[in-house]
């Protein structure tokens, strides 16, 4: 049976407001269980990529902060922030269903001679520190 546009946000409005009830909403709204589960599960994907896109937009404008030595947030606050995007966008990942994939996320510290390395500069051994920090 096709169901029209507003009769499957009806359903799924009346879904949220029995508090994720399917059976309950099923009989509400004269619709089968497993349709309203399929657009149950096919609206909270939309959400989860549509969320995933703006942590992504976030997470790259503030990784390209990290070179800003102007931004007004201390640059140990920015690095934790995207650190803490990463695991989110991570965790969201792992939601994803039927994806088993594993994306890898490596972080590389660049030195002003375009040399990378695994770690920053200041916690190699052989550099020099500023001991009155």
């Amino acid at each position: 049976m096709a169901y029209s546009l507003t009769e499957k946000r009806n359903a799924l409005r009346q879904l949220r407001e029995n508090d994720g009830n399917i059976s309950k909403t099923a009989r509400d709204v004269n619709v089968s269980a497993a349709t309203l589960r399929h657009w149950r599960d096919t609206e909270r994907q939309a959400i989860l990529t549509e969320l995933e896109g703006h942590m992504s937009d976030h997470a790259l404008n503030l990784a390209k902060s990290l070179l800003d030595n102007d931004h007004k947030a201390p640059l140990n606050q920015r690095a934790s922030a995207l650190g803490m995007l990463f695991d989110r966008l991570l965790k969201l990942d792992d939601r994803r269903e039927g994806d088993n994939s594993h994306n890898r996320i490596e972080i590389v510290y660049r030195d002003p001679d375009g040399t990378t390395h695994a770690t920053p500069h200041y916690h190699r051994e052989g550099t020099d520190r500023d001991d009155n920090r």
